[in-house]
């Protein structure tokens, strides 16, 4: 499968609609070889309050869509002012997307 931009943009709308209930924003996003270059399917990162998401194009469709949930949930982290981590806010969304969508 070839993944693209606008790949991303269609399954942040389905994530967005089914697991945050429209509340995000869209971040920007950007598609490459990222697990060769900084060992990672993927990453967040907020700049100037502008909200960038990557993912690993190496993926195989169920890791680039269960990476795609993660750095949402980094997205709804940074856009509503919480720590961008793996701790208590980011476990309570992991187990509502376990529910939606596992």
């Amino acid at each position: 499968m070839k993944y693209t931009k606008k790949y991303m943009q269609e399954l942040f709308h389905y994530i967005n609609l089914e697991l945050f209930d429209n509340m995000l924003d869209m971040p920007y996003f950007n598609v490459s070889n990222y697990k060769y270059t900084y060992d990672a399917y993927g990453w967040c990162q907020d700049y100037k309050g502008n909200t960038f998401v990557g993912i690993d194009k190496t993926n195989n469709p169920a890791d680039f869509f269960t990476t795609m949930v993660h750095e949402l949930i980094h997205v709804w982290q940074v856009q509503n002012d919480k720590p961008m981590n793996h701790k208590k806010e980011f476990k309570k969304w992991c187990d509502k997307a376990y529910e939606i969508f596992y």
